[in-house]
């Protein structure tokens, strides 16, 4: 049976701001892929990275319907363990991240990556005034 998952992206500012944040999150993990490989010197074959993706996309099937839940039941008060634990993951691997990779990403962005950044957080931000009204 398949279930139908309604976010509400743009019913309330609560569930703009929830959403927004899970998409960030998922970027998170996928850009932390990136760094630390890159940071770590592992090697894109190496079996650890195998493992790390078997591990984040099981944690990511009950993070994601925990979460779901909080944003969508109005008598679920807390969020779920699974949310706390990956959530205390991601920001380790953040933490490795910005420990390792200071010294390594000195250069300052292009124009255009700097437009295109712009770009994208006046149209979140015109999203999120679109679901105020709401």
């Amino acid at each position: 049976v398949w279930s139908k998952y309604d976010w509400g992206f743009f019913s309330s500012l609560k569930n703009y701001i929830a959403v927004l944040f899970y998409c960030f999150f998922v970027v998170g993990v996928d850009c932390g892929n990136f760094f630390l490989k890159y940071l770590l010197w592992v090697p894109a074959d190496h079996r650890l990275l195998a493992v790390r993706l078997f591990i984040w996309g099981f944690s990511a099937i009950a993070s994601t319907r925990e979460f779901y839940e909080y944003i969508t039941n109005p008598y679920c008060h807390r969020i779920g363990p699974y949310v706390w634990l990956t959530s205390f993951t991601l920001f380790l691997e953040i933490s490795i991240t910005c420990k390792f990779g200071s010294h390594i990403f000195l250069e300052p962005f292009p124009w255009y990556v700097k437009l295109m950044w712009s770009c994208l957080g006046l149209l979140i931000f015109s999203g999120g005034i679109y679901a105020y009204g709401n």
